[in-house]
């Protein structure tokens, strides 16, 4: 989301007083980071980040930037009364490695490798005009081809390629022709451009419509 577009939304929220709850799960991947909304309606913003998106998906610990101490002390009632606690030694392990470094090291480490997946993606995808945060996890592919996204997406899933047709983000019942593509997970950079290199030749050389009933 652009500066102008949080900066916005922060505004609207601020004349209507509504509250915010900013769910910033990928927040410190970009190495250039835009200011989050909170930061332009800390009065009314819960904000919140953690670790599972960025260091592991093991560790389910986050934190929450309450409005005041009173949002906060209301929220934490909520929290007790709904999931009890969080897991203490997760949330020794991850304060300790913020604390000792350990969790930049990582941080670090998971950027680089987003990095250099997205750069393969470019060099495989790019033509086909792919939408993507160079650290992030994921990108978007238009399909202008003979495949429908559903069928695309069925179609990779079978050769183990990890991409979700556009109908899965749909709020309105019309998702535009296009598809997300993974580009995380635990594989190795080859396995990672083999798997590019396989949604570029499909895209090249569609299949019968009905080749995903196999």
């Amino acid at each position: 989301m652009s500066l102008a577009r949080r900066e916005a939304l922060a505004d609207v929220a601020l004349r209507f007083s509504v509250p915010i709850i900013e769910d910033d799960a990928y927040a410190m991947l970009p190495r250039r980071k835009l200011p989050p909304v909170a930061t332009f309606a800390p009065e009314l913003t819960y904000y919140i980040t953690g670790f599972s998106k960025c260091l592991g998906a093991g560790l389910r610990s986050a934190y929450v930037c309450a409005p005041n101490e009173r949002m906060a002390q209301r929220l934490a009632g909520a929290l007790r009364a709904t999931t009890v606690m969080g897991s203490p030694v997760t949330n020794a392990l991850v304060t300790r490695w913020v604390q000792d470094g350990t969790a930049e090291a990582v941080l670090a480490a998971v950027r680089d490798e987003s990095i250099a997946r997205h750069e393969l993606a470019q060099r495989h995808l790019g033509p086909y005009g792919i939408a993507a945060q160079p650290e992030g996890f994921h990108l978007w592919l238009p399909l202008t081809s003979a495949w429908s996204p559903v069928e695309f997406a069925s179609y990779l899933r079978l050769q183990g390629v990890g991409v979700v047709a556009s109908a899965a983000f749909s709020t309105d019942g019309n998702p535009p022709d296009a598809v997300r593509v993974c580009l995380g997970g635990p594989i190795s950079l080859i396995d990672c451009e083999r798997a590019l290199q396989l949604i570029a030749e499909t895209i090249e050389h569609p299949l019968h419509p009905h080749a995903t009933a196999m």
